[in-house]
């Protein structure tokens, strides 16, 4: 895999167009594991992981989001009151940007991108962004590095721990 850093100024003002922001609920949760199931399900398989197991453990994966809400390290998106993406951070780390697949390459990967840099250094006030992303995901690597990420160190998969809630 690749660990990869911004590498542009602070993006200007990000035009959500016709998408909501907002963060994270309980009510929400399955709409939650939904697209996380849904726009992980074809890296897991290639990957050897299970493509259940955010439903499989909905509970832990709800808590881990509240946890991430609560600290503002989590936004969501939505277009006519459906989840389309979100993203999550972890000090540094953009740890997940997730894409309902029906609503890729459609910029709307793009928008929640530069939001989420925006927020990261903005709001924030981290100045190195970085994140991993896997070799076999090609389109984002693409996405990222056409909005100014580097790849600055390669990693060897096998040795990059999954979240609590993706061990079950």
């Amino acid at each position: 895999g690749y660990i990869l850093k911004y590498s542009e100024a602070t993006p200007m003002d990000v035009n959500l167009g016709i998408l909501t922001a907002d963060g994270y609920n309980t009510h929400k949760l399955a709409c939650f594991v939904e697209l996380f199931e849904i726009a992980y399900e074809r890296l897991n398989q290639e990957n050897g992981r299970d493509a259940k197991s955010y439903s499989k453990a909905p509970h832990s994966f709800g808590n881990h989001l509240k946890r991430l809400n609560e600290h503002r390290l989590l936004r969501s998106f939505w277009l006519e009151g459906v989840l389309i993406g979100c993203y999550l951070i972890e000090g540094s780390y953009i740890t997940d940007i997730v894409i309902h697949p029906k609503y890729q390459n459609n910029g709307y990967g793009s928008i929640i991108l530069m939001h989420c840099i925006r927020f990261m250094r903005m709001e924030k006030g981290i100045s190195d962004i970085y994140l991993r992303i896997t070799s076999s995901n090609k389109g984002a690597k693409r996405l990222y590095e056409r909005h100014g990420f580097l790849a600055i160190s390669h990693f060897a998969e096998h040795t990059y721990t999954l979240p609590f809630f993706n061990r079950m």
